[in-house]
């Protein structure tokens, strides 16, 4: 198998480094879904829409961000009154 050669050109090198944005960049857009300026922005901008994973995240349970505070911070020395914890 012949090995590919590599081109220098300006152009070329465009080409790639644009490729390689749109193979790896990605970024996340928050919004509140509550009142219109949801409704808006997506009347307004269909692109943030289109071709988008949208994930609706609910309130958890006191008892779920409680187990995952415990899990991350359990390892760190942390001084506090009795009344701070509860």
């Amino acid at each position: 198998e012949k090995p590919r050669e590599f081109n220098d050109t300006p152009d070329y090198l465009w080409k790639y480094f644009i490729n390689r944005v749109r193979d790896k960049l990605h970024f996340v857009l928050c919004f509140s879904p509550v009142g219109d300026k949801f409704r808006l922005r997506a009347r307004k901008f269909p692109g943030l829409i289109a071709y988008c994973t949208i994930n609706w995240f609910f309130p958890w349970p006191q008892e779920a961000l409680l187990d995952v505070a415990t899990k991350f911070l359990d390892p760190y020395a942390m001084e506090a009154d009795q009344k701070t914890k509860n």
